[in-house]
């Protein structure tokens, strides 16, 4: 990865070290301004949102790059933490909603039964499957078999006679002469 060079301090009242801290803020924040401003605050640093959108888009794009990639591993697992609140949160209001469904259809109050149970067995069939993903299982079953294999297990069970035989065709004819 090529090294960024970055931009000068310049045009601005604030320290590098406020800048980078600034920007930085804004990095673990995903590029969240709003959001990284709220957090510089509650640190006792106060620097309007503006001024830090033109900090990242216009006059440090390189400095808050730098800082994106010095703290990449720190916001991925930020995000991995998010994401999976958010996989819990989905989960749950599935499981709620599912409750509720179950409890108009006990009553008598789904005007649409097959829809109702396709949506249930949808949202069930999704759940199970990333269960297993998340515990490690498998989320489905492939089978590799041979020709001979499929024959002996279709003899095995009757469909079809287990022994074959050799029968001329009539383009047999023609490959001898």
């Amino acid at each position: 990865m090529a090294t960024l060079e970055l931009e000068p301090v310049t045009r601005t009242r604030r320290t590098e070290a406020e800048i980078d801290q600034a920007l930085t803020a804004v990095a673990l924040c995903s590029g969240r301004v709003s959001r990284a401003r709220e957090q510089l605050l509650a640190a006792g640093v106060d620097i309007p949102e503006r001024t830090l959108r033109t900090w990242v888009v216009d006059l440090f794009p390189n400095r808050y790059q730098a800082a994106a990639e010095r703290y990449a591993p720190q916001i991925e697992r930020l995000m991995i933490t998010q994401l999976r609140a958010g996989a819990t949160r989905g989960f749950e209001a599935s499981t709620a909603a599912m409750e509720l469904e179950m409890q108009r259809l006990a009553a008598g109050e789904v005007k649409d039964a097959a829809a109702s149970s396709r949506n249930l067995a949808t949202a069930g069939a999704i759940m199970a499957d990333k269960m297993l993903l998340l515990d490690g299982r498998p989320t489905q079953i492939s089978e590799q078999r041979s020709m001979d294999d499929v024959l002996r297990s279709l003899a095995a069970k009757g469909f079809i006679d287990g022994t074959a035989t050799e029968e001329e065709t009539a383009d047999a004819g023609i490959a001898e002469r």
